[in-house]
């Protein structure tokens, strides 16, 4: 929710409902991240019970009389998880006691089961780490993953979406606000009109960059907080998710929108009604570029090359889906036999001031060149691109 939603003092009201931390948090997602985002969690929580333990406070001694209270791991981990982290680290968990884990429990026909619930590869990875985590030390992945869509959006928006269409709210997916110079770069998850709402599902990526960057993950959290602070400022309200099961994030989603519905005096059915055949459909195709989108855009180029040109990203889904062949099949392919003269490429590379530039904006010539040995010579005028040393190589 906005700032305007969240102040102090609705923060703290809210936190009054909740008798733990863990509680208020899986309720009220969106209130606790506002409330720790302006570290007002002393006064928010000071009638809440702790949970924690302080450091040192499980003892040999106590850890052991913890363990006579439960007749297995299971139920040891569920109900008291601090004092049996410390049994495991201390090697303290009795013998006799019937472990949790039964070992060679995941078979490929059971792991096949499990996946065959899921829709995507994401949402079979945050529901049964364990399972997603054997199929592929066994190399089980691709058959037990067959019956799901490579073309899917990512586990988050997908159940989101899915929930939005059930409940009948109108919504549009990939939303920009062309108005903020900075804002108009990044498009928002969904944006929901009738709410004044905007929601942002925030991935792993979010915290830990692609292929865990951390300078992409600073990058990222930039983003996110232009977005947040332009919702702020625009009054819309601003709902952050990153729950990684399906169950939680559909109640945590259920439970904010209806606070915003009531906030705003909106209504919609709470009970979700089944999706036709074409929703389904809709659901488990990406949001933007799909079958139907991109041959819309096809239709309207005469070339490849202007189709590429004009439309970047659905030249690159229509690439990857193999659906250049079967829908630009009518496109004219445009190729100049030796165009790409040394006299050439060293004119088009003038035009440009950096080789990135160059290599971005004129790809036939760049390629001429690398091929040609003329490369160096034709950025001459460019600045040497000189590679920062990794930070660890100097420890």
């Amino acid at each position: 929710m906005n700032a305007q939603l969240w102040t102090k003092v609705t923060v703290i009201a809210d936190a009054l409902k909740y008798s733990s931390i863990s509680e208020w948090r899986k309720h009220s997602s969106s209130a606790y991240a506002i409330c720790c985002r302006n570290k007002w969690n002393e006064e928010a929580c000071a009638h809440m019970s702790k949970k924690k333990q302080a450091n040192g406070f499980w003892t040999d001694e106590k850890v052991l009389a913890e363990s006579r209270k439960f007749s297995s791991t299971a139920d040891w981990a569920a109900t008291s998880p601090s004092s049996y982290v410390v049994a495991k680290r201390k090697k303290l968990v009795p013998t006799t006691m019937p472990r949790a884990l039964v070992h060679n429990q995941w078979t490929k026909s059971q792991v096949a089961k499990v996946a065959k619930e899921f829709k995507t590869r994401g949402e079979f990875r945050s529901t049964q780490p364990s399972a997603y985590s054997i199929a592929i030390s066994n190399g089980w992945l691709d058959d037990v993953c067959v019956h799901m869509l490579n073309t899917a959006p990512w586990f988050g928006p997908r159940v989101i979406r899915e929930f939005l269409i059930a409940h009948d709210i109108e919504f549009i997916a990939e939303h920009k606000f062309n108005t903020d110079s900075v804002v108009k770069r990044y498009p928002f998850d969904f944006y929901l009109p009738k709410l004044n709402c905007l929601i942002e599902y925030q991935g792993r990526q979010h915290k830990d960059g692609w292929f865990k960057d951390l300078a992409d993950a600073k990058a990222i959290q930039l983003r996110d907080k232009s977005k947040r602070s332009f919702a702020a400022e625009q009054d819309i309200n601003y709902l952050e998710l990153d729950q990684r099961t399906r169950k939680v994030l559909l109640e945590t989603l259920r439970l904010e929108l209806k606070k915003i519905a009531e906030i705003v005096g909106v209504r919609y059915s709470d009970a979700p009604r089944q999706l036709t055949e074409a929703e389904l459909s809709e659901i488990e195709t990406a949001f933007k570029w799909n079958h139907k989108s991109v041959k819309e855009v096809i239709d309207t180029c005469t070339s490849l090359k202007e189709f590429r040109q004009k439309y970047p990203s659905a030249y690159d889904y229509a690439l990857k889906n193999d659906l250049l062949k079967s829908l630009g099949s009518d496109l004219a392919r445009i190729t100049v036999h030796g165009k790409y003269t040394k006299k050439y490429v060293t004119e088009v590379a003038v035009t440009c001031t950096t080789r990135n530039e160059f290599k971005v904006k004129n790809k036939g010539a760049w390629a001429a060149a690398q091929r040609n040995g003329w490369l160096d010579e034709v950025c001459a005028h460019m600045p040497k691109h000189v590679q920062r040393k990794n930070k660890q190589s100097d420890l």
